[in-house]
């Protein structure tokens, strides 16, 4: 009975997320790609959730960004539920990180097979990087605006 309750626990992280994210799994893919160059791995739905979670934090608390990124997040916030993901595993500085690539999913047939890179489009296409280790969020980055 007991290694039913442990495996329960161990678990339920995973479940919390998994259902309690405003952006849809099936807005949501996992890519092995050549960019960023330092892509190396690929994450697990699991870790990926994780990191979902621990970015939509980020995004209600913003430490550690100026005015116009608290602008930018604040506009973020609003759209969250709009918006599509992409993980990709990278390694920087010896660590395992998720570099979460978000943006307005129109128009983007390609989006589950290769990575969306646009220039400008403003706060609908955004980015962020998760360290796995620390369970930090970091280099926040939106596009600028033409």
């Amino acid at each position: 009975m007991m290694n039913k309750i442990f495996i329960l626990l161990i678990m339920y992280p995973f479940f919390a997320y998994a259902g309690s994210l405003p952006i849809p799994i099936e807005d949501r893919v996992i890519l092995q790609s050549d960019f960023p160059k330092n892509s190396t791995w690929i994450p697990t739905v699991e870790q990926t959730n994780i990191a979902l979670g621990n970015i939509l934090e980020f995004i209600n608390n913003p430490n550690g960004v100026d005015d116009w990124q608290k602008s930018e997040i604040g506009k973020i916030k609003s759209n969250i539920a709009l918006f599509k993901v992409q993980f990709i595993g990278i390694e920087s500085e010896g660590k395992k990180r998720i570099w979460c690539n978000f943006f307005r999913g129109e128009g983007f047939d390609y989006w589950k097979k290769g990575i969306v890179f646009v220039l400008d489009g403003g706060f609908w296409f955004w980015q962020i990087e998760y360290d796995l280790e620390t369970g930090t969020c970091m280099n926040f980055n939106s596009n600028g605006y033409a």
